[in-house]
């Protein structure tokens, strides 16, 4: 279901928990839209257009014929999934590039504040990942070696655009949270973050300067 494809399991999922967590999301969601037609109408749970679900709040949808799921919120906002059909999603302000196959980006308010007034945010930027020596089968949808730790990801490469009215400045972060001066382009409130491969990085943390 992460990846619109039957074949994939969730346990052989390559993936980060917000993969894991998105699958079982869409699962409980949909069975509750099967499970309450005598209390709710279609429209209570999901709108189903074509092919997309959306939540009623329309925070939450899932594009089953680009086989993306996108998170909308004020605070947080994301997209998990395939990137081959449409890498270019935009959520409100904010707009993802994505360049991978499949990936997981989110864009998340550390404060009180809205995501175009935060003064902390975090960026979490995961490609595929798996235990190091896993090994595949020809096809890629079984898993012949599950292989040990440490987990190992494959980076994200793409762009973040979205407006904020603060100056920010931009770190990478490592394992222990450690940060790293990261460029930011910044012209009137349009951020742009590059994500890039040479980061070495799973997250980035953007501050406002003091």
């Amino acid at each position: 279901l992460l990846y619109g494809d039957e074949k994939f399991s969730a346990s052989y999922t390559p993936f980060y928990n917000t993969g894991i967590l998105q699958h079982k999301l869409f699962a409980n969601t949909n069975n509750f839209a099967l499970h309450n037609k005598a209390k709710n109408k279609p429209q209570d749970s999901f709108v189903n257009n074509e092919n997309l679900l959306v939540s009623d709040t329309k925070e939450l949808t899932r594009d089953l014929e680009n086989e993306q799921f996108t998170v909308n919120t004020s605070f947080n906002c994301g997209v998990v999934g395939n990137f081959t059909k449409k890498n270019n999603v935009q959520l409100g302000k904010a707009g993802f590039l994505v360049t991978n196959e499949v990936a997981a980006v989110f864009l998340s308010s550390l404060d009180n504040y809205s995501i175009g007034k935060s003064e902390k945010l975090l960026v979490t930027a995961v490609g595929k990942a798996e235990n190091f020596g896993t090994v595949w089968n020809f096809a890629e949808d079984e898993v012949i070696t599950k292989g040990k730790g440490p987990v190992v990801s494959e980076p994200v490469t793409g762009t973040l655009v979205f407006e904020n009215e603060n100056k920010l400045s931009a770190f990478t972060l490592d394992n222990k949270g450690n940060k790293k001066p990261k460029n930011l382009k910044i012209i009137g409130n349009k951020v742009t973050l590059d994500l890039l491969a040479s980061d070495q990085t799973l997250f980035y943390l953007l501050e406002k300067e003091k």
